[in-house]
Parts: structure tokens; C-alpha cells; sequence
């Protein structure tokens, strides 16, 4: 039989966080209430807490935080 390393299916790079899907989540979890919380979170990577300040290389750990906040 092949060696299990073989048959290992190769890792998925992770998927690209864009601008819109962290907009989304922002209306997502503002819709829900939780504006405060959104604020707060931005407010850590934008001076402004503006969501389009966020710089493009933290869009997906921002995003992390964002859907943190749904449960």
C-alpha cells in the first residue's frame, strides 16, 4: 500500500480576506446590536476606527475577531 504521506491531500491555502467580507460582518454584527463591540475591534487597527483604514495584511485576523463576536 502507498505511504500515508502519499495519500495525504496537500493543505488548502487560506482563503483571501477582502475589504467586503469584513464590511459584511460589520453590518452583520451592527444589524445585531453589537456596535460597541464592532467599534472596538476596528478601533485596534484603524486611528479613525474606520473600516477601510484597516490595513489589507490584518484583514483576516480582524475578520477572526469580528465572528468572535457573533457567538
Amino acid at each position: 500500500p502507498a505511504a500515508a504521506s502519499e495519500a495525504k491531500p496537500q493543505e488548502q491555502p487560506a482563503p483571501t480576506v477582502t475589504l467586503e467580507d469584513i464590511q459584511k460582518q460589520v453590518i452583520k454584527l451592527a444589524t445585531a446590536g453589537k456596535k460597541a463591540d464592532v467599534r472596538t475591534v476596528v478601533s485596534e487597527y484603524s486611528a479613525n476606527v474606520k473600516v477601510t483604514e484597516i490595513p489589507a495584511d490584518k484583514y483576516a485576523e480582524v475578520l477572526g475577531k469580528l465572528k468572535a463576536l457573533e457567538a
